[in-house]
C-alpha cells in the first residue's frame, strides 16, 4: 500500500450538470445545490477473475475469498467508513484482477448492491456511445456534419461540429450556468422539459468562444448530441441508449429516467441540510446530459468496457481517448465523452478513463485504470459528501 498522499482532484463543477456550482460536494452560497441533473465491436466482455465478494467479507459464487482479498476488503471499508458523513450513505464498486467484483457500503443505511443510484453527467458516456455508433454506420460524421443541420437556434452552429460537441470544445453556453433557469426549476421541480426548452436557455446566452477555440464543460452539447441522435434515427434517445448499450452489455440494472420505467429501489439521496432529493425534480431537466440511474455494478461494467476497449473498434477507441483539449482542472483531458486521468494524480494507477456526475442528492465517480485492469466507481448519497475521497481511499489501498 502506498503511504504517499493520492492527488485525485474533485471534479464537481467542471464534470457535473450544476446550476448552483459545487466545490467538492459543498454549495458554494450555501443554498441546497441544484446539481445535474456505437456499436459493439465483437471483443471479449473483460471480466475479472477471483470471487465476487461484498462488505462483509462473503464469498460470492466464483469461490472463497482469498485471505489477501479479505485484508483489501477490511482496509476498503475502514477506509470508506471515514471517508464519508456518520449520518450520509456512500458505496464503493470495485472490479479487479485479484479480487473479482467487490462491493463497500457504509452509512447508516445499509445500501445494497441492487439499489439504483442517479449517476448524473456519467450518462454523458452512454449518449456518446449512441452518436460514436451512427459515425461508425455512416449516419454522422465527427467533422462533415455541422449542428445546424439539425438545430438553428445555436450561435455560430453552421461550424460545431459533432466533434467539438462530444468534447465540450463547440463554445455553446451551459444551460445550467443560466440563473433565470436555476431559478425555474427551484419554482416548479415538477415540470417535464422539452430538449428544446434547453436550448433555448442556451441560446439567450453568449457563446463561451468560437467553435474549437477552447475548451469549457456544458451539458447542453449532450442536449444537442441528443437532440441529433433522434432526428437522425428517428427514435427517442432513452430507448437508443437501450439498444445501442444496455442492451449490448448486459446493463439490466440502468434506466433512462423520464423515457422508460426504472425498475428497482432508488437509494435515498440528501441534500447538504439532509432534506430528501431522490426526486428532487423532473429528470427531463437533465435528460441526455444526466438522467440514467444504475447500479453501482452496472456503472462498473460499462466504464470497463469503454475504458478497456471492449466496446468499441479500435478506430473508434483510438478517438476517444484522444485528448480534444485539457479539461479546466490540472491532471484532466478530456476526449469523447470521456474524461482522461494523468498518471500523476492516480497514486501509481497508471492513466484513467470514465466520468463523474452530479445530481442532487448524489455524486458519482467512476473510472478504469487499463494498466491495472481495475476499475473503481464511488457514490455518495448526499451533497455534503464528495466522492473523490472515496475513490483516493480505493487507490490508496490498491497501489
Amino acid at each position: 500500500m502506498r503511504t504517499s498522499r493520492i492527488v485525485v482532484p474533485c471534479l464537481v463543477g467542471s464534470a457535473c450538470l450544476s446550476l448552483a456550482l459545487l466545490a467538492c460536494g459543498s454549495s458554494s452560497s450555501g443554498a441546497p445545490p441544484l446539481a445535474e441533473p456505437g456499436a459493439d465491436s465483437g471483443a471479449p466482455v473483460i471480466d475479472a477473475a477471483g470471487p465476487t465478494v461484498d462488505a462483509a467479507g462473503e464469498a460470492g459464487d466464483a469461490g472463497a475469498l482469498s485471505p489477501a482479498c479479505t485484508t483489501r476488503l477490511a482496509a476498503l471499508q475502514k477506509g470508506v467508513d471515514g471517508a464519508h458523513g456518520a449520518a450520509t450513505n456512500a458505496v464503493l464498486s470495485l472490479r479487479d484482477p485479484t479480487c473479482g467484483d467487490m462491493f463497500v457500503s457504509s452509512g447508516p443505511g445499509k445500501v445494497t448492491a441492487s439499489e439504483l443510484h442517479r449517476i448524473g453527467s456519467v450518462t454523458k458516456t452512454y449518449v456518446a456511445a449512441v452518436i460514436l455508433g451512427l459515425v461508425n454506420e455512416g449516419k454522422l460524421s465527427l467533422d462533415a456534419d455541422f449542428l445546424s443541420t439539425w438545430v438553428t437556434t445555436i450561435p455560430n452552429g453552421s461550424t460545431i461540429t459533432i466533434r467539438q460537441l462530444l468534447s465540450h470544445t463547440s463554445g455553446v453556453f451551459n444551460y445550467t450556468d443560466d440563473t433565470t433557469f436555476e431559478s425555474e426549476v427551484t419554482m416548479d421541480p415538477t415540470k417535464v422539459w422539452a430538449p428544446s426548452e434547453l436550448v433555448a436557455v442556451a441560446a439567450r446566452n453568449t457563446p463561451y468562444f468560437a467553435p474549437g477555440q477552447g475548451w469549457t464543460y456544458s451539458n447542453t452539447d449532450y442536449i444537442l448530441l441528443g437532440i441529433i441522435a433522434e432526428a437522425v434515427t428517428s427514435g427517442k434517445i432513452g430507448a437508443l441508449v437501450r439498444q445501442d448499450v444496455l442492451t449490448k452489455v448486459g446493463l439490466n440494472a440502468t434506466f433512462f429516467a423520464g423515457e422508460e420505467p426504472v425498475q428497482g429501489t432508488l437509494a435515498l439521496g440528501l441534500s447538504t441540510t439532509g432534506a430528501n432529493e431522490t426526486n428532487f425534480a423532473d429528470p427531463s431537466y437533465a435528460w441526455a446530459a444526466g438522467a440514467i440511474v444504475a447500479t453501482p455494478g452496472d456503472v462498473a461494467l460499462w466504464i470497463e468496457r469503454v475504458g478497456s476497449g471492449a466496446f468499441y473498434d479500435a478506430k473508434t477507441q483510438a478517438e476517444l481517448v484522444t485528448p480534444a483539449a485539457m479539461s479546466d482542472q490540472d491532471g484532466f483531458a478530456y476526449g469523447l465523452g470521456v474524461f482522461l486521468i494523468d498518471p500523476s494524480v492516480t497514486g501509481g494507477a497508471g492513466p484513467g478513463i470514465g466520468h463523474s456526475g452530479d445530481i442532487p442528492g448524489y455524486h458519482t465517480q467512476a473510472f478504469y485504470f487499463p494498466n491495472e485492469k481495475t476499475t473503481i466507481v464511488s457514490i455518495c448519497d448526499s451533497d455534503a459528501d464528495d466522492p473523490n475521497n472515496l475513490t483516493a481511499v480505493a487507490l490508496e489501498v490498491l497501489f
